[in-house]
């Protein structure tokens, strides 16, 4: 009983702790350091509240489940952050709608318009972009060659009501596929690296914080 309160208030202590942090780190785009010590404090004196809460002491064992605690709530700390910012994305991607045939074709020409360009250059054409920078107000046929577009609307109108259909599933589920992709890729690697030197000091430091103040309350 005595060590389920040391644990409980560890898990407490730690997820305190990890949320204070990953909310920092997502409002402010920043991630601070010291504050993972933070929640090794915080993991640590949750469990000597939770131990003597339950009525003792802690006793050699708790220690080690006081750091094991820290270590996992750091580690939820920065999967949390990570999760948010690859949330908020999958909700921008969202709200980018579907692809619609009948009331917003330029898209899908715009699709096919990148695979005539693609099978240009792979050909050895030389494929003349025009210079438009990074302004996102301009139509879509504004980032490709006239002929190019000119030939993409073409074979977009050649396409009979149900060709168009189902072109635009197909690319609907292409690019699904390629956003889940990605965000699964986000996810993984953006976890990892977000570990650095200084990410590992502060990690260590957590763990052995979570670890001393348990081990002192044992002595005490």
């Amino acid at each position: 009983m005595k060590a389920l309160g040391g644990l409980i208030g560890a898990v407490i202590g730690g997820a305190i702790g990890a949320a204070i942090w990953a909310a920092i780190a997502y409002y402010t785009d920043y991630e601070i350091g010291w504050i993972a010590w933070g929640v090794g404090v915080l993991t640590g004196v949750g469990t000597l509240v939770g131990t003597r809460l339950a009525g003792g002491v802690p006793n050699a064992s708790v220690p080690f489940m006081a750091g094991g605690v820290a270590l996992l709530a750091v580690l939820a700390g920065k999967y949390v952050v990570i999760e948010a910012y690859a949330r908020q994305f999958e909700s921008a991607m969202s709200a980018m709608g579907q692809f619609d045939p009948v009331n917003e074709p330029d898209a899908l020409i715009a699709q096919l318009a990148e695979e005539i360009a693609s099978a240009r250059e792979d050909a050895g054409t030389p494929v003349d972009w025009p210079d438009v920078g990074e302004d996102e107000d301009l139509p879509a046929e504004a980032y490709y060659p006239k002929d190019i577009w000119a030939e993409a609307a073409k074979r977009w109108s050649s396409f009979a009501p149900s060709e168009q259909e189902d072109y635009a599933r197909v690319q609907q589920e292409m690019m699904d596929l390629g956003a889940q992709q990605f965000m699964q890729s986000f996810r993984t690697e953006g976890f990892l690296a977000s570990f650095g030197l200084f990410d590992v000091l502060w990690l260590v430091l957590a763990v052995g914080s979570a670890w001393k103040i348990a081990a002192e309350g044992d002595e005490a």
